[in-house]
């Protein structure tokens, strides 16, 4: 078993902050787009917003809660922007 070193640890952990980073940045613009639709988008917090008071998008770790359905999960195989709108009923062109 091959162990990191602490450099080689401060590296993955800056490239995790740093892909956390885009991926809020991102859903930023997917925002911009649900807005635009009429969809009203609330930051909770600085990692989680809240979409017409019926999901929650935790962008930096891809994950989602369903407050209608009180379902949770991990967003997989599509980007948020295609998660968010085929949630919602909306084409993901």
């Amino acid at each position: 078993m091959e162990y990191k070193t602490k450099e080689q640890w401060q590296e993955h952990a800056n490239k995790m902050k740093n892909m956390r980073q885009r991926r809020c940045f991102q859903f930023r613009e997917v925002i911009k787009e649900l807005e635009e639709l009429g969809f009203e988008v609330v930051e909770v917090s600085h990692h989680q917003y809240r979409i017409n008071d019926a999901l929650d998008i935790f962008p930096s770790n891809r994950m989602y809660h369903d407050r209608v359905k009180r379902e949770r999960g991990k967003i997989e195989g599509q980007d948020l922007r295609s998660f968010v709108k085929q949630h919602f009923g909306l084409s993901t062109n």
